[in-house]
């Protein structure tokens, strides 16, 4: 019932700026972002020792491509993020300066009442 008072406010008083709080929304974006090369020659079979390693606490921009939304967020420790948002086309970016790794804006479409489950492929640099 106090989902539906809100977003009837809102609706009244959306010329003033009003916004779902993101408890409200349930769609988003989920999923792991991974870094590599982690070794500088490709073995094959693969070795284990330079798979691609998560990307801890990296701190990440989304926007949506109408530029009605963003937000920013962190990744967890092993490398898992999770992240509310309205249902639409969305471009992931990092947040933070530095060259490495790097992350190529990433796309992401979010649909109402779904959680899109992504991988961000960053990149080390090492070749």
């Amino acid at each position: 019932m106090k989902k539906f008072l809100f977003a009837g406010i809102c609706i009244v008083f959306l010329g003033a700026g009003c916004s779902l709080p993101e408890s409200v929304i349930d769609s988003g974006a989920k999923g792991m972002a991974l870094a590599g090369p982690t070794c500088p020659v490709v073995h094959l079979p693969p070795s284990d020792a330079c798979r691609d390693r998560p990307v801890s606490n990296m701190k990440l921009k989304i926007e949506q491509k109408n530029g009605g939304y963003s937000a920013t967020f962190e990744t967890q420790q092993d490398g898992s993020f999770f992240v509310n948002l309205p249902p639409g086309e969305y471009v992931i970016t990092k947040a933070v300066s530095g060259p490495f790794p790097i992350l190529p804006p990433t796309e992401v479409s979010v649909h109402a009442h779904e959680f899109t489950t992504i991988t961000l492929q960053f990149d080390t640099g090492i070749r």
